[in-house]
Formats: C-alpha cells, structure tokens, sequence
C-alpha cells in the first residue's frame, strides 16, 4: 500500500511540475505555443526528486523552500526570463497551488472527519482523492490562464505585476487561515473555509481575466490609432506622388512645345529668337530642380516626392544621399523612417522665416547614417508634439525609433545652433 502512496505522491508531483511550464509560460514565454516536450522530461525528474524529499519528511517548509528554489531555477533557465519576475511568476503559481489544496482539503475534510493538517502530513486515502482532485482542477485552471493568454496578449508588464500583487496577498490571507484552522476538526469549519477558499480561486480566475481584458482593449485601441494615423499618412504620401506625377507629365507636355518651338525657329532661320529663347530657358533650367538620384529608388521617390511639397512651401531643400547597393533595411522600412523624418521636418518648418531642410544619407564603417537638419529657432521642451490632439499626432518620430530599434540601430533627435537634428543609426552587415 506505501508503493501506491507514493506511486500518487509522483504523478501529483509531475503533474504540479508540469502545470508550472504551462502556467509561467503565460507569463515569461514570448512565444505563441508552448513545446511540452522538454517541459514533460525535466517534470519527471523533477517529481521523483520531490518523491525522495517527501521521503525525509512528506509535509515539511524546509522542503517546499528547496522544492520552490529549485523550481524557480529550472523555470529561469527554460524561459531565459528575468529573475525577479520568474520569483513573482511562480510565487503567483504556487498561490494557485495552495488555495487549491486548500479548497479540496477543506471539502475531504469535512466529510472524512480528519483536520486539513492531517491530510497534508500524512498518508491516507482521504490525501489521495484530496491530491487527485486538487491537480484536476490546477490542471483545469492552468490550461484556462494558458489558453486565454495567448489569445489577450497576457505578457503585459502592468497585467502581469496587478494580478502577480492580488494572488500573493490572496495567497498570504489562505496562509493565516489555514494556520489558524487547521487543527480545528469542526465540520462547519472546514465547511466555511472551503467556501472562502473555493471564493478566493474564484477571485484569483477573475481578476486575471479581467486584467487581461483590459490591457488587451488597451492595445487594441491604439493599434486602432496607429493603424488610423498611418492610413492617414498613407493617403497624404499618395497624394504627394499623385502631384509629383502631375508635374512630371506638365514637364513632359513642355518639353514637347519646347521642342515643337525650337523646331520652327530653327526651319524659319530665327537665330535671333532662337538664342534669346534658349537664354532665358537656361535661367529657367538654374531654377529647377533635378531628379534626385541616391541609388535606391525608393529612396528615390520618397525624398523626390517630399521635394515637391517643400517646393511648393517655399522651403529651401538640399539633398547629398549615396545609398549602398546592399541595405539590411527594407525598402518599406526605408520609406517609412525617411519619409516621417522628412515629413516631421517640412511640419515644423511651416513657422519658420527663411526656412530649410538638409538631408545627409551615407554609410561609414558599415553604418548606414541618415541625418535630417531643419531649421528650428525655438527648440521644444519636449519632443512631443506641441499640438492638442496628441492621440493623432507624434506617431511618426514614434515609428521611426520602433523601426530603428528593430534592426539594432539608434535613433536621436537633438537641438542645437538653431537647428533640429534627426539623425538615425543602423548597421548595415
């Protein structure tokens, strides 16, 4: 009959080992789904080192110290994850752990006439359906946090640590509880625990989900925004291209009745007309603008498209950009931080008097730089932008520095001589 006892104690304790993964892995594991493999062998082993523990001593708090230790150890290892947040994780897990031991003691208790200490010290059928039912309803409880983790994005810093708070201090209540009731043998005592406790689990399910909800409806209305500000920079860059093509196709319609012009000139033998025509289209041709060329035509469009609209605000526009042949920086990703940086620029010009923008796109030592200068008399106190409707707004600066930051790259934005500099950082190897 021992052989049996025990046989339970390291399936209970397997079992508990292996809802450990699947509950901090909510919590530490960046990934969507959780490889159960790994996961099942170091349960196994970690279960019989509980079984020769409990042999020492079945129920004893030097043995839920080392257990506790040690498991905090394997789930640091596994998940690569912060120590002091692995410590919370699992303190929040074993708070789990307890009020649910404690919840089918109380049960086992009232019916069976022994006191809930009993049942944990000791070896007894009444410790095996207490055990067995205890880990079905972890197991039930563990796969629920996992499975609405993944769907509510339960990662969240802030959701993580409110719900970590509330279970420590539920577990803490339990604690006092069953040390203060525990030796009392009294039905309507353990009948009375039970169902305070049965209510704690209940709390503790419950504020994780509404926790998680809440963070998850956070994060979706801002991806709302973002998505929202980034349609709307969408249509502005196509209407910016839509009056590039526009101006292109008048240039090429000019060029068409140059051409027609000079002919006419050149059969009737008007030199006179002809050199004073080209005269004045030569003072013309100082005036305007050439295409751009930086070795990227995206790169390309996007800074001769924003040409235009500086063009067309009066806005004094100098461009010295070599892009390297190979860029680990994607053409979109590309447009993206170039054209909000660009776009930030001709924004905070439009106060300006004699206003400017300088772009500067090179690569040193296997950097790629791009550096944007505008003119700027009155630097801000912040970074922020300065406008009222700030939830539509300073979404491209933001951008720009996720963007960065995804390929290992620094961003800054600096203030000085009278000038803004924007100035972005990324290895190109």
């Amino acid at each position: 009959m021992t052989a049996f006892y025990w046989a339970i104690e390291y399936l209970v304790s397997f079992i508990e080992a292996l809802m450990s993964f699947v509950f901090c892995g909510v919590f530490l594991n960046k990934r969507k789904e959780l490889d159960f493999k790994y996961p099942v062998v170091i349960s196994l082993g970690y279960a019989l080192l509980l079984v020769l523990l409990g042999m020492i001593k079945l129920f004893s708090a030097v043995n839920t110290a080392v257990n506790f230790i040690i498991l905090a150890a394997i789930l640091f290892l596994y998940f690569h994850s912060k120590p002091l947040k692995t410590l919370i994780t699992l303190v929040s897990y074993y708070g789990v752990v307890f009020i649910t031991d404690l919840v089918t003691a109380a049960f086992t208790s009232s019916f069976s006439g022994t006191t809930i200490s009993e049942l944990f010290s000791t070896f007894s059928v009444g410790r095996v359906i207490t055990s067995l039912t205890s880990k079905a309803i972890l197991i039930v409880i563990c796969l629920t946090f996992y499975r609405v983790g993944r769907k509510k994005n339960a990662n969240n810093t802030k959701a993580h640590a409110i719900f970590s708070l509330f279970s420590v201090s539920l577990l803490l209540v339990s604690v006092m509880l069953y040390f203060g009731y525990s030796k009392n043998n009294s039905g309507q005592t353990n009948f009375t625990l039970s169902f305070f406790f049965i209510v704690i689990l209940m709390l503790i399910v419950a504020v994780y989900l509404v926790v998680t909800y809440f963070f998850d409806s956070q994060q979706k209305q801002q991806e709302f925004e973002l998505a929202k500000q980034q349609s709307q920079m969408l249509e502005r860059s196509l209407k910016e291209q839509e009056n590039t093509f526009s101006l292109w196709r008048k240039s090429v319609h000019d060029y068409k009745n140059t051409v027609l012009a000079l002919d006419a000139m050149i059969k009737n033998g008007d030199t006179d007309k002809l050199s004073e025509y080209l005269e004045q289209e030569k003072q013309s041709f100082l005036h305007r603008a050439e295409y751009i060329h930086t070795g990227n035509m995206t790169v390309d469009t996007v800074i001769n498209t924003k040409f235009a609209v500086a063009a067309e605000n009066g806005i004094a526009f100098t461009v010295n950009a070599a892009m390297p042949e190979k860029c680990v920086v994607s053409d979109i990703h590309l447009a993206s931080v170039i054209g909000n940086l660009i776009d930030n620029a001709i924004e905070a010009e439009e106060k300006e008097n004699k206003p400017y923008i300088d772009i500067q796109i090179s690569t040193a030592q296997s950097f790629l730089i791009i550096k944007i200068v505008n003119k700027c008399s009155a630097p801000p106190e912040s970074t922020e932008t300065s406008k009222s409707d700030k939830a539509h707004h300073g979404i491209g600066l933001k951008s720009v520095a996720n963007t960065v930051k995804e390929y290992n790259g620094d961003f800054e934005l600096t203030f000085e001589n009278d000038q803004a500099i924007a100035k972005v950082l990324i290895p190109n190897e």
